[in-house]
């Protein structure tokens, strides 16, 4: 009895061994397998065919419009309003009389200086007379000089009349410096105005601006003269076309970054009001008739662009050598991609398009990688980090998205106005 009792100790610890063998055993193999296992990962694409078209890149603000001319119309000369040829909403034109005024009355001025302008010439005739019949040789002089005080007294008179009679006529009118529409009148006939007076008020409402900002990392990309589209919130069916006309020299810090004032010109605003809201794009860059792509359909491989082109083949692309995969301890799934890769020269690029300067032609059809779908347990690839986007498998492990290294096109979208750039 007592042998029986010492045999089940000894029975126990083998039987714990055995068990702890076979679950390392086990441990070993499920780890063993599923880090030899290979995979082939299927890329899920589109297919698209490049084209000829035009492509721009663009800078975007918003703002309010507001009337790009506005005058304050002053009093000129001055003098006593005659005629006050405009009221409040009146429509005018450049040069287009608005105000006229009275002449000085200075009828009793002019009538006082002819009478002491005749006493004059009789005082100088007089003295003439005087010289004539003069023989003592020692007043000869003063009455010379006497005859030509009077001449001076003459010539002062006349200059008076001259004068009065000018001030006698009318100032010349005040004229609209500008095409618009009379918005305030500050005067009514009979005032007496002077030259610092602000008679009226005049805006051209048929002559719009629109002023946005441009942050600093696109304003040296913004030139005077440059082309630009403008919506309105209140006609969203409609685009307008306008201009830069001028670039603030100066910007303001707002959030950290500075921002330019930039205005433009609404060449012909149809039925847009001062006020409303409005969004330009200004056209920095402009192609025309050029090969274009979608900017998915452009990646990025050790600094060269490529495009995957749709010629019937398709290849298996070993985990070795597949770009932007470097393993970390299991093994990157191989991936099948279809089509050939060919290098291609991008030109310009906006958030939709990019421009194929060589490498390939219009008409030509070229894939654009959407994801890379792994074949195998869905619950595997769960495990191993791969996790279901939009409905596709992605290996979020080594970077893989798109079949491997896949960049939009390197960038190129912009947004202006602390800029909304395109």
């Amino acid at each position: 009895m007592q042998e029986m009792n010492e045999f089940k100790p000894k029975k126990t610890k083998w039987i714990i061994l055995a068990c702890s063998i076979i679950v390392l055993v086990g441990v070993g193999g499920y780890i063993y397998i599923k880090s030899t296992a290979k995979q082939t990962v299927m890329m899920t694409t589109s297919t698209v065919q490049s084209k000829q078209s035009d492509i721009k890149i663009t800078i975007s603000g918003s703002g309010a419009t507001a009337a790009a001319e506005h005058e304050s119309v002053k009093g000129g000369d001055g003098g006593k309003i005659a005629e006050l040829l405009v009221q409040k909403g009146s429509i005018v034109k450049k040069g287009q009389p608005l105000v006229t005024f009275e002449g000085k009355d200075v009828k009793d001025q002019i009538y006082q200086e002819e009478l002491s302008l005749q006493k004059k010439v009789i005082d100088l005739d007089d003295a003439k007379d005087k010289l004539k019949s003069n023989e003592d040789m020692n007043k000869i002089d003063d009455l010379k000089n006497n005859i030509r005080k009077l001449q001076l007294d003459i010539d002062l008179s006349n200059s008076k009349i001259s004068s009065y009679k000018k001030d006698q006529q009318a100032p010349d009118p005040i004229v609209s410096p500008i095409d618009g529409e009379i918005t305030v009148v500050n005067n009514k006939v009979g005032d007496q105005i002077n030259g610092s007076a602000v008679i009226c008020e005049i805006v051209n409402y048929n002559k719009l601006q629109l002023d946005i900002q441009v942050d600093e990392m696109d304003i040296l990309k913004v030139k005077t003269g440059q082309t630009t589209e403008v919506t309105v919130d209140a006609l969203p069916k409609e685009k307008f076309q306008g201009e830069v006309i001028d670039i603030a020299k100066e910007g303001e810090s707002k959030n950290g970054v500075s921002l330019y004032s930039v205005t433009l010109q609404i060449n012909d605003p149809g039925e847009i009001k001062a006020g409303m809201s409005a969004r330009a794009e200004i056209i920095v860059e402009n192609k025309t008739n050029v090969v274009v792509v979608p900017i998915e359909a452009v990646q990025q491989r050790q600094g060269k662009s490529f495009v995957l082109v749709d010629d019937g083949t398709s290849k298996q692309e070993p985990a070795s050598t597949s770009a932007a995969r470097q393993t970390t301890g299991t093994q990157t799934p191989a991936i099948q991609t279809p089509g050939t890769m060919r290098e291609v020269t991008i030109g310009i690029q906006n958030e939709t398009y990019a421009e194929i300067v060589s490498g390939l032609k219009a008409g030509e059809n070229v894939i654009i990688p959407n994801a890379a779908a792994t074949t195998g347990n869905a619950n595997t690839r769960r495990q191993n980090g791969q996790m279901p986007v939009n409905g596709i498998q992605m290996d979020t492990r080594q970077g893989v998205s798109g079949g491997g290294g896949f960049s939009p096109g390197g960038g190129g979208t912009q947004n202006g106005n602390a800029g909304n750039r395109r």
